[in-house]
Parts: structure tokens; sequence; C-alpha cells
């Protein structure tokens, strides 16, 4: 229904619109030369830019290229100088030309520009653009120490230079876009009071984010580009779930001033879009409901939402081991065919990077059938099913994973600032995997694309599986600063200060010998190093919990464990028991204390749960013991009461314990409810022997 209503809106419009003088053709290059306000247009959500992201949405099978050539201080003979470098260059269809300003403006010290001057320039810039196949548009200049009331001591001057504009406009039979009194209609008709700041700058002569947004709106018009027709993000489409318990908040775009209405459940919010076309809104939070209703959101047209659901959403991110699709799962034949969940529903968000933050992703909503989860993440859906058992209430999953990456690039820049333990800043940016790489720019390359355009969706939390990528580089104990600053910096952009964050340690692999060539200060003790960070999270960020997969690797061979089924299982365990308050274990035994007596060590765990218990085997595995001379040996282990003894004949002495303390040691230990327990040592040593 929504994009029926778009379309049918698009379709009325187009005849009235494109029919006036259709400007915009395939393979037009457009350039936009002019001063300042022009190079500050070509920055993110500058006049340039919002007119190239408009012509791309609106005329999507064109290729249109928009270059800006803006440089500061410059006038009609600066122009000049540097049009066949600037302009020319580029191989012009259409040159828009914004410059006087600074030709007026320069005039009290003696370097302005005359009017004469100012008229041949304007004339030769014209002829020459001609001569090189582009039509032009000249613009008359704006305004300058712009006051409230739309008066300023240039006016004077500002309307000569305009006028002159507009006569070489005449004169060369080119097109014409008036800036100058479409600003003035705008101010005298908007602005009541004087004030040093008028509404379209920000400093009475560069545009402000309003003013941007306004020339944008003239130059669109005079290419008879389509208006902004009321929109939504992707992740508002038919089949969605709204977040139970929590503030719905529903935003988009449209003309700027437009009125909204969002009507959802008997609830309506209304505001009004921005001087940039955006708006928002927020219903309040309603209890879970499966039955499909219709949200309405009402503005010049109407967009309607249908088979939408209230109930429980989680974010699932990482790389390849969160990717992995459920057709290529371990369970795959028995899973697939019985997931069918009408009210479990599926967002998977396209891969991209981008160099800012965009204002949407690509996905849709989609129920959980047999077809859809085949291509949909393993551990999410797992994870999804196992709360929708749980919880009979509808169950919605996002998906935005891709394989190979590292966290640098997922994290929203701002959260880097004020790490006190990094060295350098640079130091997340580099070694990004080449995949990583390709696209990312900076830290924030998959953020600005793939998380950014998602909040502030209100969630229950995130599933993270990641880490192979930052093991792989060498991370140790710094990659406990870089989930901190993922998640701040999630839970800022998301405006969820309590948003639940559960994570999954990656598995044994032999990393030393896989990426010897890659990294050739890998040793065995490089993953446990990695271990330490990723379980010292749990520590030091609030509503975070880790779950162990030693135990189901299977093949530490291989760098994506099959079994992800178990590893959605145990994630959902953290989430039923702190979310939802089921009474259940959701964690393994975790080292306590260490005590010797009589040549043995005894250790002891919390979160036994119903005690400590082999996994598998009928003897524990993966114990290690040293004494004064820090050489680690093979030890006995055995369960005595809420215990562990640990010892071996060649260490009279045990001054340290390690479990599971080797990139490819897999552990028995665990408790009565099958979760294994964390890998461990009593020791900081750093020159032990353990290779």
């Amino acid at each position: 229904m929504r994009y029926l209503a778009l379309i049918v809106s698009s379709l009325m419009a187009l005849p009235a619109v494109l029919g006036k003088n259709q400007e915009i053709k395939q393979g037009e290059r457009i350039v936009f030369l002019g001063d300042s306000i022009t190079a500050a247009g070509a920055r993110p959500n500058g006049y340039i830019s919002q007119v190239r992201e408009r012509i791309q949405s609106a005329f999507p099978g064109l290729k249109v290229e928009v270059f800006g050539a803006g440089i500061g201080g410059h006038k009609v003979p600066d122009c000049q100088k540097r049009l066949d470098r600037d302009v020319i260059s580029k191989k012009p269809t259409l040159v828009f030309i914004y410059i006087g300003i600074n030709d007026v403006w320069h005039w009290n010290r003696n370097r302005g520009t005359p009017k004469d001057v100012f008229e041949s320039g304007l004339k030769d810039l014209v002829q020459r653009c001609n001569d090189a196949g582009a039509r032009v548009v000249l613009c008359t200049p704006s305004v300058i120490g712009e006051k409230a009331d739309g008066s300023n001591e240039y006016d004077e001057m500002l309307d000569a230079y305009s006028a002159i504009s507009r006569k070489v406009a005449r004169d060369t039979k080119s097109e014409m876009c008036d800036l100058r009194a479409a600003f003035m209609t705008h101010l005298k008709a908007n602005n009541k009071a004087n004030a040093e700041k008028g509404l379209l700058t920000g400093d009475t002569v560069h545009l402000n984010a309003e003013g941007n947004t306004f020339v944008a709106r003239q130059i669109l018009d005079h290419l008879s580009v389509p208006r902004n027709t009321l929109g939504l993000p992707a992740l508002f489409s038919d089949h969605m779930v709204l977040q139970q318990g929590k503030p719905i908040r529903v935003w988009g775009w449209a003309e700027p001033g437009e009125e909204v209405a969002v009507s959802f459940a008997g609830k309506t919010a209304k505001g009004q879009a921005n001087g940039e076309g955006r708006w928002r809104v927020q219903l309040p939070a309603l209890k879970a409901n499966a039955t499909p209703r219709k949200l309405l959101v009402s503005g010049a047209n109407t967009i309607e939402l249908s088979d939408v659901l209230v109930g429980e959403v989680w974010l699932c991110s990482g790389q390849s081991n969160m990717e992995w699709r459920m057709k290529n799962s371990m369970h795959r034949a028995e899973e697939i065919p019985k997931a069918d969940y009408p009210n479990i529903r599926l967002f998977k968000v396209d891969r991209k990077t981008a160099p800012v933050e965009q204002k949407d992703v690509k996905g849709n909503w989609q129920s959980c059938t047999p077809q859809s989860v085949e291509s949909f993440s393993a551990v999410g859906y797992h994870f999804g099913q196992h709360l929708f058992a749980s919880l009979d209430v509808p169950v919605g999953l996002i998906q935005s994973a891709w394989g190979g990456t590292e966290i640098e690039p997922w994290t929203h820049g701002p959260a880097f600032e004020g790490l006190a333990s990094l060295k350098d800043i640079s130091e997340l940016v580099g070694k990004l995997t080449p995949q990583a790489r390709a696209g990312a720019g900076t830290p924030t390359g998959i953020y600005n694309g793939m998380i950014h355009g998602l909040a502030p969706y209100s969630l229950r939390g995130a599933i993270w599986y990641q880490g192979e990528s930052n093991c792989l580089k060498g991370d140790t104990a710094i990659y406990t600063d870089k989930t901190r600053a993922l998640v701040e910096g999630w839970r800022k952009v998301f405006q969820q200060a309590d948003l639940s964050f559960y994570y999954v340690q990656i598995a044994p692999f032999n990393y030393k010998q896989a990426f010897a060539k890659r990294n050739k200060d890998l040793t065995v003790t490089s993953l446990p190093r990695f271990w330490d960070a990723q379980a010292a999270c749990m520590e030091q960020i609030e509503n975070c919990g880790m779950v162990v997969v030693s135990d189901i690797t299977g093949n530490v061979k291989n760098i994506h464990p099959g079994n992800k089924r178990d590893v959605g299982d145990r994630l959902a365990r953290w989430a039923l028991a702190r979310n939802y308050g089921k009474d259940l274990v959701y964690q393994g035994p975790r080292f306590a204390s260490m005590s010797t007596k009589d040549g043995k060590a005894f250790v002891t765990f919390n979160h036994q749960g119903g005690g400590l218990q082999l996994i598998e085997g009928d003897a524990l595995k993966a114990f290690t013991i040293a004494g004064a001379d820090r050489k680690f040996v093979p030890a006995e282990a055995v369960i005595k009461g809420d215990g562990v003894v640990v010892s071996s004949p060649e260490v009279s002495e045990p001054l340290a314990v390690r479990f599971a303390w080797h990139e490819t040691a897999v552990g028995n230990l665990g408790n009565a409810e099958g979760l294994p327990a964390l890998q461990f040592r009593t020791d900081d040593w750093e020159d032990a022997v353990s290779d």
C-alpha cells in the first residue's frame, strides 16, 4: 500500500512538472561555479549535495553527475581565470554560475568588481561555457549582512548587480535562477523582527542549514525536479515489528514545513518537516500485540503500512559468523523446513559503506518462512526463535552484518573520543582487512552505511558476533575499549542508555598456523589474551553479557563453526534471564579463586548452576599447572564439590593454573545445564612457557 500511494502520487505529479521543460537528461553533467557559498554547498547536506541526492532519487534511471567548483573569496574575474581548469575540464552539459557576493562586498575595500567589468566578465563566462557545449543558468547573488527583516546596507548594490545578472541572461539568451528575488521575498514574508543574523544565513552571508535547503529548492524547481513526497525509511514498511514497552519513534522526510501525522493503534502524533525536509514524531509505548494492524502516515500524500505487529526487536550484527546463513549452517536440514513462524519478522540490511552518515538503509521486512530464512543469519534466527518460543510475542530481527570486518568501522565515530588507553586514533583505523578497507574510508564507514539509518528505532537490545578480524591483527586488551566505544556509541544514537548487548566469545581456532604469513606476531596465547579482553567487557560495560562456544567448535581448523543453533540459544538465555525475568541459568562456570595444599591446587567457580559437570568424555581436559619455573605442563583435574582439584607429578609446589589457555584448546568443564566454563588463567606471567 505504501508503494502504491507513492507511485500514484508521482505519476500524478510528473506530467505537470516535467512537461514544463524537461531539464534533466541522460548523461547530464552539472557544474556549480562560485565562491565560498558554493564551496560549502558541496559538503554533506550543502545545497549542491542536496541537489545531487534529490536528482538521483527522483530519476534513478538516469546517469547524472553533479560537481561543485567553488573557491572562497572569488569574484567574476577569478572565475574567468579558472574556468577552463575547474569547469570546462569536467565537460559539463549545464553550468550554474552563482557569483557576485564578493564582487559587491569587497567594493568598500577598493577590491570590488566595477559594474562594467562584472557584466563583461559574466558574458565571457557564459560564452565560453556555450562554446564548450554547455548551457548556462545565471544565479543572482543572494544577501550580505542579512537582518531578520531582510534589509541591510548592501541592498542597493546587490540589487544593482542582480539586475546586471538578469540583463546578461537576456542578452546571452541564458537561463536565470533569481536567488536574490527569492531570498528577499522569503525574508520579508517570514522575518518579523530585526536580529543580528537572519533565517537563511549563519553569519549574515554564508548559508545555514535552512539556507542550503532553500537554495537547493530554487535550483531543483528551475530544473523541474519533482518536490519531495512524504517518505519513510526502509525499516518502516509492511510486516514490521515495533518494540513493546518503549516509545515508538517514527521519522522520515517531506517537503520543508510540511505537517505530518502518524496514527497507530488508536494513537496519533503530529510533527513538521524541518528546513532539511526531515521530521520525527513519537507515539506512546504499547504492549505486545500479535494482531496485524495498520500504521498511517499523512501529509501532502498518505502512506499506509499493513500487517504491523508489536513485540520484541533485536539488532543482530557483527562479521561472518553472524552473517552466516541458515542454508549453510549445520542444522539446516532439520531447522529450515519447520521455520514457519508468521509472527517472527526478518529484516536484512544490504551491505554498504559510506563516507558520511546515511539517512536510510536498504532492506525490507519479511515474515519468517522456510524460504525467507534460508539467507538470514543462522545465529540471529535461532536467537529469535528461542525468544519467540519462550515469550509467545512477535519478534523482529534486524540483521546488519558483514564478513571479514573489524569492530572499528561499525562504531559511531565520536564514541572513540576519550578512550585513554588508545595511544593514537590512527591505530583504530589501521590494519583493516582488505574487504573492510575497500569501502570503509574511516572507523565509521560501515556504521554510516549500515547502522546510522536504523537509528533511533526502538530496540530491546543487540547481539554481536565479531572479533576474529581484530584477533588476527593482534588486538588484546584494547579490544575491551573498542567494544565499549561501539556499545556506548550505539546507545547514544539509538537513544537507549539501557540497550542490552550480548555477544559471542570467538571460538578456538589455529590462528598462529593459519595466518602466520599475515601476522608473524601471533602466538598460541594470542587468542586466549583476546578472550580475556572479551570477558572483561562483562565487567566494564553495563547490561552486557558473553556466551562461550568453545565446546561446540567441532573443528579448530574452521574459523566458521557450523553449529549456530546452540550459539543462538545461548544468546537467548542471556536475554530471557536478564531482560525478561526468566528463572534459568544463562552462563557457565567462571573462575572465582585458587588455593593450594599438599602439592595440589583447588579452583572454585561462580555460576555453577546445578553443579560442576563434565560436558563430554570421562575426564577433565585442557588444564595445565606451573610452579616457580613458570613452565606449564598438562595436569590431572578432578571435580570435587564446588571446585576442581588440579595437580601434576611434575609440579610439587603449584603457583598457577590455566584452563583452555591455548588457541586450539577445547575444554569439557561445564555446569549441569550444559554451559561450558570460561577459559581462565590465575597468573599474569608474560614470560611463562606454554607454546
